[in-house]
């Protein structure tokens, strides 16, 4: 009786047997900007570069449009993003997960009438993430 409101999303990505009759349209994502490069000091130092370079550029030729200037401005850093940073249309949610761990997760789903093949990929997958995750808190306890 403590809860008031509750909100329900079918088609989860999880180890079940349940296979919910309504299928899910997924939308269609942008690609994001890959941040996690910029801990390369080398990437680092060439995007800083790059958009320094085109921010001169920019306030060489000046106007009195603000929204002008918004503008070149939102364009100039996305092309610096595009240029030097890799966009990636897979999101980790979180800061342990690799590329490996996703596209296992994607071929489980794509699995998901195949029960034995399901199986293994779930369990490989679980192993994947201990493993990535017990190497993510070395690193933090390393670092701090």
């Amino acid at each position: 009786n403590c809860i008031k409101k509750v909100t329900t999303y079918p088609g989860a990505d999880i180890g079940s047997d349940h296979n919910p009759l309504k299928t899910i349209k997924r939308k269609i994502r942008t690609p994001k900007t890959d941040t996690t490069r910029l801990q390369d000091s080398k990437t680092r130092n060439k995007t800083t570069e790059d958009l320094n370079s085109k921010l001169n550029a920019l306030t060489r030729s000046s106007s009195n449009n603000v929204d002008m200037q918004w503008n070149r401005l939102k364009k100039t850093i996305n092309e610096v993003c595009l240029k030097n940073l890799n966009t990636t249309m897979n999101i980790k949610k979180n800061r342990w997960m690799t590329m490996e761990i996703l596209e296992l997760m994607e071929k489980r789903r794509l699995a998901k009438n195949e029960p034995t093949t399901y199986r293994q990929l779930q369990n490989s997958i679980k192993g994947k993430i201990k493993l990535a995750k017990a190497k993510w808190i070395k690193e933090l306890c390393e670092e701090t």
